[in-house]
């Protein structure tokens, strides 16, 4: 599991890759996760009881890439690190949207790591 670094008090963003680790359908394992290909209508990450959402703009996304802003996202503490999941709504998985990245899923978790902007 890797740990992304978000900087307190900044407008720093994460940028994420998602690929397959195994062959899935017609995809091999390593290939990009098709989010716009499969027609993605709408990302959410949770992190620290708080939702951060595409459809305010604080993700974006596209076929194997995330990019996050968790700017608006409150109560994060310096040097303490935080579990996060993430699903998305698609043409397969329209109503309930499907978790791509959750703490038990190991090949697509991660953790964010707060830490201080100033040195």
């Amino acid at each position: 599991m890797s740990v992304e670094s978000f900087y307190l008090g900044s407008g720093n963003l994460i940028v994420r890759r998602f690929t397959f680790v195994n062959a899935v359908d017609t995809f091999k394992a390593g290939d990009l996760l098709p989010f716009a290909t499969r027609n993605a209508t709408k990302m959410e990450l949770y992190i620290h009881d708080q939702t951060v959402s595409s459809e305010n703009g604080k993700l974006v996304f596209e076929d194997g890439k995330v990019t996050i802003d968790l700017t608006d996202v409150t109560g994060l503490v310096h040097n303490r690190t935080y579990s996060v999941s993430m699903r998305v709504w698609d043409d397969k998985h329209p109503v309930n949207g499907q978790l791509f990245c959750h703490p038990n899923m190991p090949q697509g978790a991660f953790k964010v790591k707060a830490v201080k902007s100033e040195m």
